[in-house]
């Protein structure tokens, strides 16, 4: 009977202690739970922030870096919801746009997170992450001109920015001039030399310049890093063709197709392969 008493007593002030945290505190305890990588006690613990002082000016950031925990949890809906709702208490936060905007391509909601991008560059025109996510959808949504122009702005800013070196490379092969967009796919992969995208990239750039052997070192490279992008093994199958290897060719159509590719060119180079 006594231990049971004081198991009852340990659970009434237990319970006690947490309802008397104060702001700071469950805020300090998020910051331990994130150091964790505890998501969903992170989150938990910015909700009774919330809950212990909801006029507080600092919500809007504790909204952020909840939108953040539930992200990190895969519940994106919830996310986008709570960075929404801490743009209520800071519309012009240039951090909670950022990160709800990062999210909303996460979600492929294209249109929307352009709008979030264009919001962010009116309140911050220097803004390089802003710039090059929106030239990345303008590359995803065909439209080459407003991305070239992006880029470009980015790198103003950034002269050494990755990611718009990167895209620009990608506008410079897409307008066919190969020869400037191979400089760069030259630098960045000498400065990045596992990165899988990029020697895609410049594989394909050789096999439209006819350069197939370094094609093909490019891309089995690539695929060594990555073994499983279906269009990593469809470019190989092309370049395997151009050498006049239809038999192994044919057995990269086949695998990019296992993997997922769906295309009507793979169809057709498949029916060339028979």
């Amino acid at each position: 009977m006594h231990k049971r008493f004081s198991l009852i007593l340990s659970l009434i002030f237990l319970a006690t202690s947490l309802f008397a945290q104060t702001y700071k505190e469950w805020l300090e305890r998020s910051y331990l739970a994130t150091d964790g990588k505890d998501w969903a006690q992170a989150e938990e613990c910015l909700r009774s922030a919330l809950r212990s002082e909801p006029a507080n000016p600092q919500n809007a950031w504790v909204l952020s870096n909840m939108g953040t925990m539930q992200r990190n949890q895969g519940k994106r809906s919830e996310a986008l919801q709570t960075y929404t709702n801490g743009l209520l208490f800071a519309p012009n936060s240039v951090t909670i746009l950022l990160n709800r905007a990062a999210l909303l391509l996460e979600m492929d909601s294209l249109q929307t997170a352009l709008q979030d991008y264009n919001t962010i560059i009116a309140l911050e025109e220097e803004n390089v992450e802003a710039w090059v996510s929106k030239s990345e959808i303008s590359v995803a949504l065909n439209d080459t001109a407003s991305a070239r122009k992006g880029f470009e702005k980015a790198l103003k800013i950034d002269s050494k920015n990755y990611r718009a070196l990167s895209g620009n490379a990608l506008i410079l092969k897409i307008e066919k001039q190969y020869t400037e967009s191979e400089k760069i796919y030259h630098l960045l992969i000498s400065q990045n030399q596992k990165d899988d995208v990029l020697l895609f990239n410049r594989a394909e750039l050789y096999f439209l310049t006819q350069k197939y052997t370094k094609s093909l070192s490019d891309i089995n490279k690539a695929i060594s890093i990555t073994e499983n992008d279906p269009a990593y093994y469809f470019l190989r199958g092309k370049i395997h063709y151009a050498l006049y290897d239809q038999k192994t060719a044919r057995e990269d159509f086949l695998k990019s197709k296992s993997l997922g590719y769906i295309s009507d060119e793979l169809a057709t180079w498949l029916k060339k392969t028979k």
